[in-house]
């Protein structure tokens, strides 16, 4: 190559570089921008946080008992001390809470401020107004008593292993030292000031270093650019759990050396693609950035971090994540700017020579086998769980801050392999279906009874099936009051109705899991823990409602739903379960909107639109509904939607009212749906469920429990799965209310009750509601009420073994299927 080539190649390469560097300083100065604009914003976050989920129930702030937390005073100015309390009684209480400083050296008060215990907010933090002068260094404390307070009636008192800077000692209740620190903030302004001191100093240090070479001796350079590669998986690991305040040296010896293993294969399989060790920590290290803000705010939206089945759901998480607040976060403007500041360094770092292939084969060799045997022990369990290494599939939250994000990810990787019961083969399949038919068609069909739907000629009704998003009625937790009834015409259907508790596998999100345990009669409970079954197990022809009632000449076979037809990958599964149209909301002209969705009542419109619109009207009419109405987001307020529900005792939450205003408009839709088909001649079945609770503030569930989700037990937590379901006709049938069903039951229960025809595996699946009428992912109750944490577990597991087998053999070895089992028979056909 020429000398003028090599120049132009140079200069290309300069230019090439300079514009790099232009577009980074951009960047970065629109950074420092917005954080200007920002700043309040940023001072109120800087003293606002708490991870709820590491915070512990101390004690009552009773009469006679004083709580005293031990500081040294870090500046002269205390502005604000913040104290986390709860607060059952937050606008009824009477008496006072009183705070006092207390000068240690003297023993006396130097400021005592009180607050009425009506206004201390319900988990949350109360803001005493110092503005006291201290002296820097010198030892104080935090006291809190009442005055006129009434017994049982007085707020909590909350400790945590996090000790706030200038924290001496533990929490003291009379004297006597507790095991953490005192739930407080202490605010004094100059600290905001040293952090925005900061801020610019290290955004200066990068912008140098941007443009300048480290001003460092060549050995000192090459030395600290090994450091920094072989320190990067430790220092990503450091900053991704930072994000969750989950400090990496509090971790127990064996799930912190985990997290560093699969952060070391991680960014060694990065090193073995580029060949590059400052682009492969460059990509790993902004990748890992990204992936804990993500984290930070689903576990902030949805109540629990990122597990697999969040990435096969991204394209829905998506469609719905602009309905969620945001905002700046101190924690993400200073891990952004270590890791800034780590890469510049780097970058500024001699490069050694890049592996040769041989090296390259031993490393991955080395990353495979390493691999391979952690693959094994997540997917066997047995030997992590001897190490007290486990997925904590109840609360993924504190499974997450045991185990870390990395890990904790990898653990619920064995989520997406779906194990073969061990007593599966195409044979026992066979055999299981055998034995069943030949029980089914020996029963003596005379002595069937009629079925509470059944039409008094036997026609075929109409059946129209309503799934509606996050529809429950939480006063099944715990009694409370509020300005209306939130559901006054569904509690009050009673003629031609049957009504009762229906208990789901999922909690706040995951909708077309439920959609799918009612379409299929499968259940949840047989599949990995967080799976999505529609984006990860449904993947071809899939026996399910739908079919059986085509079987029986039901015409229309509609789906609806008023939002992205793309969610949940619904275009596809429709497909595969037989659905012959899906209407989707670009087929709504000019509906009411509520938030930012479609109403229920512009939705039940669309089904009186499409039953009208049917063009074979000779024959039974058949319609599945997803709602979208009540979908999570109750943070924001909108110009066209206002809270007409109002909770009006102590546990009055903003985000429930919002809810339970929703909850309201669909009880009028559902009001009007019913007196619309009542006047239909042709009978019809409307069945209308809860696919999942809502994802309000957890504080407002605490509240409703009386205690924290981490203190109850697995039993109390199956309240927080229940959801309502109401069958009703427009012809004479015999009320019910049911007490426990789960959703796995409910197609075949409608359809055996309105006399229609059920495949022989609707038919054990109602043979098995008799002895465990409730059977989820969360645990199952049998005939008596009693609760087991697995089905497998109950007197009934022979039984539940068989229904295993029989879902596998529908739902993923599809190729065997054995058809005769799922479907209709040709004399049951029409």
């Amino acid at each position: 190559m020429s000398e003028t080539v090599k120049n132009k190649h140079v200069k290309k390469k300069n230019s090439a570089v300079l514009l790099l560097k232009t577009v980074i300083t951009a960047v970065l100065l629109f950074f420092t921008w917005y954080l200007c604009s920002h700043f309040m914003e940023y001072q109120k976050n800087a003293t606002n946080q708490v991870n709820k989920y590491r915070i512990d129930q101390v004690c009552q702030l009773s009469a006679g008992s004083a709580v005293s937390q031990k500081f040294v005073a870090k500046h002269t100015h205390l502005k604000t001390v913040k104290v986390y309390f709860g607060n059952d009684y937050s606008g009824q209480a009477s008496g006072k809470v009183i705070l006092n400083i207390i000068d240690l050296e003297t023993g006396k008060s130097i400021q005592r401020l009180t607050k009425n215990i009506s206004d201390i907010v319900n988990n949350d933090y109360t803001e005493f107004k110092t503005d006291l002068q201290l002296t820097k260094k010198k030892e104080y404390s935090i006291q809190l008593t009442t005055s006129g307070a009434e017994s049982g009636k007085e707020p909590l008192i909350f400790q945590w292993t996090t000790k706030e800077t200038g924290f001496r000692g533990k929490l003291k209740i009379n004297q006597e030292e507790q095991g953490k620190y005192l739930v407080s903030k202490l605010y004094y302004p100059v600290t905001i000031y040293q952090q925005w001191a900061g801020i610019c100093m290290m955004m200066a240090l990068v912008l140098l270093l941007l443009w300048f070479a480290l001003p460092a001796p060549e050995m000192v350079k090459k030395a600290l650019g090994q450091i920094l590669f072989f320190a990067a998986p430790l220092f990503t690991f450091w900053f991704v759990e930072r994000f969750t305040d989950n400090p990496i040296f509090r971790m127990r010896a064996a799930e912190f050396w985990l997290n560093i293993l699969v952060y070391y294969m991680f960014f060694g399989l990065l090193y073995l693609i580029f060949n590059s060790r400052r682009v492969s920590v460059t990509i790993g290290s902004i990748l890992w950035c990204i992936i804990g803000i993500a984290n930070y705010y689903v576990l902030s939206f949805k109540g629990a971090p990122i597990v697999p089945s969040d990435i096969m759901s991204a394209r829905t998480a998506a469609n719905v994540a602009e309905n969620y607040t945001y905002s700046i976060q101190p924690v993400f403007v200073w891990n952004v700017l270590f890791l800034l500041l780590y890469l510049s360094i780097m970058w500024r770092c001699p490069v050694p020579k890049k592996m040769g292939w041989k090296k390259r084969v031993i490393m991955l060799v080395v990353i495979g086998l390493l691999g391979s045997v952690l693959g094994h022990f997540v997917v066997e369990q047995k030997t992590l769980k001897n190490f007290g290494i486990k997925n904590n599939v109840w609360d993924q939250k504190k499974g997450y801050a045991k185990n870390g994000l990395f890990f904790g990810f990898v653990l619920n990787m064995n989520s997406l392999v779906q194990e073969k019961p061990s007593d599966y083969s195409v044979e026992a399949a066979k055999d299981i279906a055998e034995k069943y038919e030949e029980k089914f068609a020996n029963e003596d069909s005379d002595k069937k009874k009629k079925g509470r739907l059944e039409t008094a000629d036997g026609t075929k009704p109409n059946v129209i099936g309503i799934m509606n998003e996050a529809f429950s009625d939480l006063s099944v937790i715990n009694e409370f009051s509020t300005n209306e009834d939130y559901m006054p015409f569904i509690h009050s259907l009673k003629e031609n109705t049957i009504k009762g508790s229906l208990y789901m596998s999922i909690f706040g999100s995951g909708t077309c899991n439920s959609e799918f345990e009612y379409l299929t009669g499968n259940s949840m409970s047989f599949l990995q823990n967080g799976i999505i079954a529609y984006t990860q197990v449904v993947k071809d022809k899939l026996p399910n409602m739908t079919y059986l009632l085509k079987e029986q000449g039901y015409k229309g076979n509609l789906a609806l739903h008023p939002y992205l037809a793309s969610g949940w990958n619904r275009v596809q599964v429709y497909d595969y379960m037989g659905f012959d149209h899906f209407y989707s909301e670009t087929d709504f002209k000019n509906p009411t909107m509520y938030r930012k969705y479609i109403s229920d009542e512009s939705d039940f419109k669309k089904i009186e639109e499409l039953y009208e619109n049917r063009t074979e009207k000779d024959e039974p009419f058949y319609l599945f509904n997803v709602t979208m109405q009540n979908h999570g987001g109750f943070d924001k307020t909108y110009s066209n939607f206002h809270n007409d529900i109002q909770i009006t005792d102590n546990h009055k939450n903003e985000q429930a009212e919002q809810y339970l205003s929703l909850v309201k408009k669909t009880d009028d839709a559902f009001k009007q749906l019913v007196e619309y088909f009542s006047k239909v001649k042709e009978p019809t079945i409307i069945v209308m469920y809860g696919d999942h609770q809502p994802a309000v503030q957890s504080s407002f569930y605490d509240s409703l429990f009386g205690k924290s989700a981490g203190s109850l037990t697995n039993e109390e937590l199956m309240n927080k799965y229940r959801t309502p379901f109401i069958i009703w006709a427009n012809y004479d049938i015999k009320e019910k209310t049911i007490d426990k069903m789960s959703a796995n039951y409910l197609s075949a229960y409608v359809m055996n009750e309105a006399g229609l025809e059920t495949s022989p595996y609707q038919k054990f699946l109602l043979k098995l509601r008799k002895k465990l009428p409730v059977l989820t992912a969360m645990g199952c109750f049998d005939k008596k009420g009693k609760y087991y944490e697995s089905a497998l577990e109950s007197p009934y597991s022979d039984m539940v073994k068989e229904y295993q087998i029989l879902q596998y053999n529908n739902l993923i070895d599809t190729k065997h299927t054995v058809n005769s089992f799922f479907y209709l028979s040709d004399e049951q056909k029409k």
